[in-house]
């Protein structure tokens, strides 16, 4: 007869990441990165085919308290050359 195996269960307490900072302004779907998912939402917002107060709400990357070509310009930098420095973020729509 061949050898048998059996499983046995250990508690082992396994190590989890806990999220210490809040999510990156461009990181609009709050998944944890900057993707292509945030850039839809966004360009979503500005053409009005998204009014989820808490979206429309993230997708004002610039703070200035508009959604505009300016928020989605930031996201898409973002989501293609990685996170942005607080300096790019400070900028608001001069209109």
């Amino acid at each position: 007869m061949p050898p048998t195996a059996t499983a046995t269960s250990t508690n082992t307490p396994t190590a989890t990441a806990t999220p210490t900072s809040e999510p990156e302004p461009e990181d609009i779907n709050q998944d944890g990165s900057v993707d292509v998912l945030d850039v839809q939402l966004c360009v979503n917002v500005f053409l009005g085919s998204d009014s989820d107060p808490a979206i429309v709400s993230r997708a004002d990357v610039n703070g200035n308290g508009v959604v505009n070509v300016l928020d989605v310009q930031l996201t898409v930098n973002a989501f293609l050359h990685g996170q942005l420095g607080p300096t790019a973020r400070q900028r608001t729509d001069p209109m």
